[in-house]
């Protein structure tokens, strides 16, 4: 049981699935009822889902970047790749400022979003050493660079210069979930805190 708010403003009550980590291509199911057929939406037609005591989503239309490191081989894929689409966003902490969401494909995407409601795309990117780059290292070469360009994003939303923990703690932020919830804990335990 659960209801969701469909991009025309309506509310809907009834029976929900979707799977727990959904793609863009996938769809949210809905009944009425117990006996009612089951309805397909697909994830543009919904604003907002959320099923009693479980889970979650959050739809939005953005721009998102497709790089991710393959685990298996550490080859790049997507590399340079982005595109536009709409997408369930799982919220994985929820402040009074500042919501952390996941959105998990070929690997995990996070994303953030102020009191605005608008998510952002944290970004890391990755690139391969250039023949020049790779003359500097005497032995093991690194495969590829990390661009953490999610720290520079961050630093929108919390002025990290008149915080030295928060600043140190923002370097130490690796692009994982457990990693990035901690920072945007306290940076939106902080932020309340001032207001």
């Amino acid at each position: 049981p659960g209801f969701m708010i469909k991009q025309d403003g309506d509310t809907l009550s009834g029976l929900f699935y979707w799977r727990k980590y959904a793609e863009s291509y996938d769809s949210l199911y809905y009944k009425p009822s117990a006996d009612s057929p089951e309805q397909a939406m697909a994830w543009p037609a919904v604003q907002y889902a959320a099923r009693t005591g479980k889970d979650e989503v959050y739809i939005q239309t953005l721009k998102r970047t497709l790089d991710y490191l393959d685990p298996n081989t550490f080859n790049i894929r997507m590399k340079d790749s982005s595109r536009v689409e709409t997408i369930p966003l799982t919220p994985i902490f929820k402040g009074k400022v500042l919501t952390l969401y996941l959105f998990r494909g070929d690997a995990d995407f996070y994303f953030i979003s102020d009191s605005s409601g608008k998510a952002v795309q944290l970004i890391q990117t990755y690139r391969y050493l250039t023949p020049r780059e790779q003359m500097f290292y005497l032995t093991q070469v690194p495969k590829y660079m990390i661009n953490y360009e999610y720290r520079n994003q961050l630093m929108e939303y919390y002025n990290f210069d008149s915080d030295r923990k928060m600043a140190d703690l923002l370097e130490r932020t690796l692009y994982q979930e457990v990693s990035l919830k901690t920072l945007v804990k306290k940076m939106d335990s902080k932020m309340v805190s001032v207001r």
